[in-house]
């Protein structure tokens, strides 16, 4: 009898901790809601599957509305709530909006993202999850004038699954404003003489001048209405003809759009950005405009100054100028320009630090300024170098393909223009006519083996205008090429007719060891065994900024509230070069450590493959002495090269009887599709040795 009542107190003592304990859960979230501005949220189509969306203030306050600066990255929350039982599965999208989603993932509830859509991990009863993400300004071309004051819909796609009701369908959406504003508004006005030289046009001396002016907004950060500029031309009386060409423009330039005053001597260029239906042009780059001045005669301009202004206005009425002065002193003969474009800001040596092959590509333009006075043109794209802090080395970089938009070219060349690439013993590789035949619309250029510098020549022209050649460029060195392993960046340089030089610099960086983890159940009782807790370590290698592996050791460091962990199975997944070779368990003073030593190389033969990685499962015991308490899972990799990457995964521990354990690896999206073998290593502990068949797939 004594027995039976000491029981049943034993268990009352219990179940009154539990109901204190969720008490004083429920008061802080109670004191927490009270402490927050409360925003609204939708139930969706299903009760169980709350949504909201909000920003932050600086104070910590929740709004549904914000003023962001037009280059500003803000970060937008998502809270999903799903109540009572089961669990949501599903999508969050952004509709109807002025931004974008950055894909960067700052919550670990977000699978991946796409575009504007981002695919949730599976979301469980009773969890309330805020999920940040970061928006920027979505540039168009073509907007509205209501473009930068929006709405946006976030809106919820999924499947509810409950404990009676299954499949449920579920969506649902609410909305925030953004305003985006400019914060800093400026004008640019930037300007080059690139010639003044006196030139012999039918048999006469007649002076030239021309000059490339650049003008717009700074970051072009905002929509203009009209710009107007005016230049003060030397030597007013002697003009024989003056032109304006758009080389790169917004709007398109035609000879309504400037004229030149011959009693003041200014010449003045308009642009007006008019509604097409509802839309203005939003001017995502800066105007490129060359103007063309040809004297009667051969005059004397070296001792003139060229006084340049201009204002905007722009569709939020602001407006602003800006004031330029040229200098003529310095005497130029530039009846060509050329800039080289890199298609990415910065490359990864990643494949060039395992030898393989790395493609990239840059873009060579050759703005053809005049073709009345000279009828050749000629261009050395020389051999790339690796920079290396002060000195530069030669790079194994080679053509592979060059493509030419055929309009572009004919407009150029004419009837008897011809352009020809040749190799760096000047032997022809091809020889382009406007007879030459294209494909799609683009004339495509296939290199042979090992050319490393390439001369461009173009005879006859007959318009001035823009040629853009396209270069698929294959870097590739030995891997134990120290240069590759130093340089900070890939430099060209392209030279013309007058031995003027142009540079680009193409940064490079440095590739890092790259590993992540995760856990099928990342909150563990202390009330019973928990079983069949499988952990990944994941390889990260599928793109040139994480580094490959070579005889990489791992250990796990486990919380020391662990008292044992019985480890049933590693599996290596999704992997060909590497092998395990050992595994062991030791007891550390911070608690049990698992060691696995792998041993081979990888290489990128196996990009198609998932990253590998590897499966942990076991059962793990916790200490009943401990409450509800945040730990951490410490995985420690070291690469062949002795360099260390960590990774930390928290856990939680938990007494709550009803803590909801779902042992389910869909959610973490890991599937194996690689050559099954079987491998028997021992797993060592302290205590107990015993044999582990370790499956890698």
């Amino acid at each position: 009898m004594k027995r039976k009542l000491e029981k049943v107190i034993f268990i009352i003592l219990i179940i009154q901790t539990m109901i204190l304990g969720n008490f004083i859960f429920i008061g802080k979230n109670i004191v927490e809601a009270i402490s927050e501005e409360t925003v609204q949220s939708t139930t969706t189509n299903c009760k169980n599957v709350e949504l909201s969306a909000y920003f932050k203030t600086e104070e910590g306050k929740y709004s549904t509305q914000k003023d962001l600066h037009l280059n500003q990255i803000e970060k937008l929350y998502i809270k999903v709530e799903v109540k009572k039982e089961g669990y949501f599965e599903g999508f969050l999208s952004l509709e109807n909006s002025n931004v974008d989603l950055k894909n960067t993932i700052l919550s670990d509830k977000v699978e991946k993202i796409e575009g504007n859509k981002i695919k949730l991990k599976q979301i469980r009863a009773g969890e309330i999850i805020e999920i940040p993400v970061e928006i920027v300004l979505q540039r168009k071309t073509q907007i509205p004038l209501s473009f930068f004051n929006a709405q946006i819909q976030v809106k919820i796609e999924g499947t509810y699954q409950g404990n009676v009701q299954n499949n449920i369908e579920v969506t649902g959406s609410v909305n925030v404003n953004v305003k985006w504003y400019s914060k800093n508004k400026s004008a640019v006005l930037e300007g080059e003489v690139i010639t003044n030289k006196t030139y012999y046009l039918n048999e006469i001396e007649k002076t030239v001048l021309q000059m490339s002016l650049y003008t717009g907004l700074t970051e072009q950060d905002y929509a203009i209405k009209s710009t107007d500029v005016k230049i003060q031309v030397p030597c007013k009386e002697k003009i024989e003809k003056i032109e304006v060409i758009g080389i790169d423009t917004n709007l398109p330039i035609t000879e309504k759009n400037y004229q030149f005053d011959k009693e003041t001597g200014i010449l003045e260029i308009s642009l007006f950005n008019e509604e097409t239906g509802e839309n203005v042009i939003w001017q995502n780059k800066l105007d490129q405009i060359l103007l063309n001045i040809q004297y009667q005669e051969k005059v004397e301009i070296k001792s003139a100054t060229l006084d340049i202004s201009e204002q905007l206005e722009l569709y939020d009425t602001t407006k602003l100028e800006k004031n330029l002065q040229l200098s003529l002193e310095e005497e130029k003969e530039g009846l060509s320009t050329y800039k080289i474009q890199n298609t990415e800001a910065q490359i990864y040596n990643g494949r060039l630090l395992a030898g393989e092959e790395k493609d990239f590509q840059r873009n060579s333009i050759i703005n053809l300024n005049d073709t009345q006075i000279l009828h050749s043109f000629e261009f050395i794209e020389k051999q790339d170098k690796y920079r290396i802090g002060k000195k530069e080395e030669n790079a194994n970089s080679t053509y592979l393909q060059t493509k030419i938009t055929k309009q572009e070219l004919d407009f150029v060349l004419g009837e008897k223009g011809i352009l020809r690439i040749l190799n760096q013993n000047k032997e022809v590789i091809i020889e382009i006519t406007k007879q030459t035949v294209a494909e799609n619309g683009e004339l495509i250029i296939t290199y042979p083996e090992n050319i490393k510098e390439i001369i461009i020549q173009i005879e006859n022209p007959e318009q001035r205008g823009k040629l853009e050649l396209r270069h698929i460029k294959r870097l590739q060195e030995d891997k134990r090429n120290i240069e590759i392993q130093q340089a900070d960046a890939l430099i060209q340089r392209i030279q013309n007719y007058d031995k003027y030089e142009e540079e680009n610099v193409l940064e490079i960086i440095q590739a890092k060891e790259t590993i992540s983890t995760q856990i099928n159940k990342k909150e563990l009782t202390a009330l019973e065994l928990n079983e069949n807790i499988e952990m990944r370590v994941i390889f990260l290698t599928n793109n040139d900024e994480q580094k490959l592996f070579k005889n990489p050791k791992i250990e796990i460091q486990f919380p020391a509230e662990i008292e044992e962990i019985n480890v049933k199975s590693i599996h290596l997944l999704n992997e060909e070069e590497l092998k395990i070779v050992s595994a062991g368990m030791l007891n550390t003073e911070n608690g049990k450590k698992l060691q696995i030593q792998l041993e081979g190389e990888q290489s990128y033969h196996r990009e198609e493959l998932q990253n590998a990685n590897i499966s942990i499962a076991a059962d793990i015991k916790i200490s009943t002495e401990i409450g509800n308490v945040e730990r951490q899972i410490i995985t420690k990799l070291t690469n062949s090269n002795q360099e260390e990457v960590q990774e930390i995964l928290p856990i939680q521990i938990c007494t709550l009887e009803n803590i909801l354990a779902l042992n389910n690896m869909k959610e973490l999206g890991l599937e194996s599709n690689g050559i099954q073998q079987e491998q028997e290593i021992t797993l060592k502990s302290e205590t107990a040795i015993e044999q582990t068949s370790v499956d890698i797939a």
